[in-house]
This record gives C-alpha cells, structure tokens and sequence, in this order.
C-alpha cells in the first residue's frame, strides 16, 4: 500500500488470476480498466476524479478508457430535455431571470 491505496500490481495480479480460475479468457488487466472507467463515468463521476482513480497523469489518457455507451447519448439527451422543459432544472432559473429583467426595465 501507497498513500491508502493498494500497490498497482497486486490489484492486476489478483484480478488476472480470478479470471484465469474461473476460466474466462480473453480478458485482463486493461479490459478492466476500461470497464472501471466507463462505470464511474456513467455513474456521472467527473473525469478529473475517474483520472484519479484510475491514476493517470493526464486526462488524455482517462478518456481513452472512457467509451460511449448506446444508452449514454439518449441519456444526456433526456437529462437535458428535463432540464429545460417547464418544470425542469433550468426553467425555474430561467424564469426568475425573465421576471428580474421585467422589473429592471419596467421603470
């Protein structure tokens, strides 16, 4: 262990070795690393953390591990939507916004 976390080997090296037992080919250390990757990235973690945790150096190599899912664009795409409609995350800011506008230029 360095600094709370476990040495990189030893984490490959279990995980190879689980794998192997169990007989599941094809599969690896970097297999792994991209599945870790794009479940933290889906479950909405920032890139900078998933870097970390990962324990890259740069964010260009985090996104190389970070993959598009079918589901993630419709996702965004519905997290927006609700974010914007009435109702939503954005419509309440909106709005109060539009009524501070009227009440500046009103007088």
């Amino acid at each position: 262990m360095d600094n709370g976390f476990l040495a990189p080997d030893s984490l490959r090296i279990t995980a190879d070795m689980s794998l192997r037992n169990v007989g599941i080919t094809g599969v690896g250390w970097n297999t792994f690393r991209h599945t870790v990757g794009a479940m933290l990235a889906e479950m909405g973690e920032h890139h900078p953390t998933i870097r970390d945790y990962l324990r890259h150096s740069n964010l260009h190599t985090t996104n190389k591990h970070l993959q598009e899912t079918p589901e993630s664009k419709p996702l965004a795409q519905e997290k927006l939507v609700d974010a914007i409609l009435p109702g939503g995350l954005l419509s309440v800011q909106k709005s109060t916004l539009i009524q501070e506008l009227v009440l500046e230029n009103a007088f």
